[in-house]
C-alpha cells in the first residue's frame, strides 16, 4: 500500500515539474521612465504625470517619473543616472525643454535605450543638424506634440473678435506675456500670436515680454506694461499662471477693473476653469496635459508590434487643445484628478486592440463626464 502511495506521489511530482517547465514565466512589464522638466508642485506638469500614470496602469506599463524641478542641469543629470542603471528602462520619454533634446538623444543612443519626445520636439534648427526621428538617431522612435501654433493663433483671434464685438475703436492695443524664448512650445505659441496679428490691421502689439510661466513675475511685468501702455486692453498670456498674474496687476492698477480688459489663458487647473466661468478669462484653451497618456498608448502599440508610425507618422502633431467655454469649464471643473483619469479606457484607443485603426483619437472629450 505504501509503495503504491509513493508511486502516485512521484507521478504527481513529475507532472508538477512538467507543468512548471511548460508554463513560461510571466513577461516582465515594459519599463518607461519620464524625465519631467517641470516642478513637482506645478499643476500642469503634475497633471501630465498623473494622466500618464493612469494610462500606464491601464496598459500594464511600469512608469517612473523624475522631476527636474525646472532645472536644466538636473534633467541632464537624471538622464545620466537613469541610463546608467544596470537594468535601464525600455523607453525614455523626454521633453526638449531648454533645448536639451540633442544632449538627451546622444546619451540615450550611447546606452541603446529607445527615446520618445513629448510636448516639445526638436526645433527646426536642431533638425538641420540632427535630422528627424529614426534617421541619425535610430533609437529616437517618435514624438507627440500638441499644435501650439494653432493654440497661440486661436487665443489671439478670439481676443480680437471679442474686442471688435464690443465696438472698441482702432487701433486696439494688445500686450503679450510669453513663457520664455528657449522652449519650442513657447516660441510656437508666440508664432501663432504673430500670425493672428498679421491678419488684424486694427490691432497693435505694443509689447511682448517673457514672464517664465510664473504668476508673480507676470504681475510685476504687467504693472510695468500698463504704466508704459495705459490704453492697452487686450492681454494675451501663454499660460494660466501668467494670465492670473495679469489679473492680479489689473486688480492693483488704479482706476481699472477686470471687466475693462480681455485676457486669454491656457491650461487646465480648476482655478482656470473658475476664471472662465466668471469671465475673468475671456478665452481659455486646455487639454495638452493629456499628451503623456496618449504617448503611453503609442508606446504600448509599438511594443506590441503595431507601430504608431503607420497611424499618423513617426512624429505626430495632434490638436490636443480644446477651446473651453464656460459650460465646458463647469463640466471639467473637479474632474481632472487621478480618480477621473482612471475612468478612461486607454486600451480601446490602442491599435493593439483595434488593428484596423488608421488614426488615433486623442481628445479631451474622453475626460468629459
Amino acid at each position: 500500500m505504501l509503495s503504491v502511495f509513493n508511486r502516485l506521489q512521484g507521478l504527481l511530482c513529475g507532472l508538477c515539474f512538467l507543468c512548471a517547465v511548460a508554463l513560461p514565466a510571466a513577461a516582465a512589464p515594459i519599463k518607461v521612465s519620464f524625465l519631467n522638466p517641470g516642478a513637482s508642485h506645478e499643476l500642469f506638469w503634475l497633471s501630465v504625470s498623473q494622466f500618464m500614470q493612469a494610462a500606464a496602469d491601464d496598459l500594464d506599463l511600469s512608469l517612473t517619473v523624475h522631476y527636474a524641478e525646472r532645472d536644466h542641469a538636473r534633467m541632464i543629470a537624471q538622464a545620466r543616472e537613469v541610463l546608467a542603471q544596470a537594468d535601464p528602462p525600455d523607453y525614455l520619454v523626454i521633453v526638449n525643454e531648454a533645448f536639451a533634446g540633442p544632449e538627451l538623444l546622444r546619451l540615450s543612443q550611447e546606452r541603446g535605450v529607445k527615446v520618445f519626445m513629448l510636448l516639445n520636439s526638436l526645433t527646426d534648427t536642431q533638425r538641420q543638424q540632427l535630422g528627424t526621428a529614426r534617421e541619425r538617431f535610430p533609437n529616437w522612435i517618435g514624438a507627440l506634440v500638441p499644435d501650439n501654433v494653432v493654440a497661440g493663433r486661436l487665443m489671439a483671434t478670439r481676443l480680437i473678435e471679442q474686442a471688435r464685438a464690443r465696438g472698441w475703436p482702432a487701433p486696439i492695443e494688445l500686450l503679450a506675456l510669453g513663457g520664455d524664448n528657449r522652449t519650442p512650445a513657447a516660441l510656437e505659441r508666440e508664432q501663432g500670436l504673430h500670425e493672428a496679428l498679421a491678419q488684424a490691421a486694427d490691432v497693435r502689439l505694443k509689447q511682448l515680454v517673457y514672464a517664465r510661466w510664473d504668476r508673480g513675475m507676470a504681475k510685476r511685468k504687467t504693472l510695468l506694461l500698463l504704466k508704459r501702455h495705459p490704453d492697452a486692453r487686450l492681454i494675451w498670456a501663454a499660460n494660466d499662471q501668467m494670465a492670473f498674474g495679469a489679473l492680479d496687476a489689473i486688480d492693483q492698477w488704479p482706476s481699472t477693473e477686470r471687466g475693462q480688459f480681455l485676457v486669454s489663458a491656457l491650461n487646465n487647473s480648476d482655478e482656470a476653469f473658475t476664471a472662465r466661468i466668471d469671465d475673468d478669462f475671456a478665452v481659455l484653451l486646455g487639454g495638452h496635459f493629456t499628451a503623456g497618456g496618449w504617448a503611453m498608448v503609442m508606446l504600448y502599440d509599438y511594443a506590441h508590434g503595431h507601430d504608431f508610425a503607420e497611424r499618423g507618422g513617426v512624429e505626430q502633431r495632434h490638436a490636443l487643445f480644446s477651446e473651453i467655454s464656460p459650460d465646458m469649464a463647469r463640466q471639467l471643473k473637479g474632474q481632472l484628478k487621478p480618480q477621473g483619469f482612471a475612468a478612461v479606457d486607454f486600451k480601446v484607443l490602442t491599435a493593439t486592440q483595434n488593428p484596423a485603426l488608421k488614426a488615433y483619437d486623442f481628445s479631451l472629450k474622453h475626460l468629459l463626464p
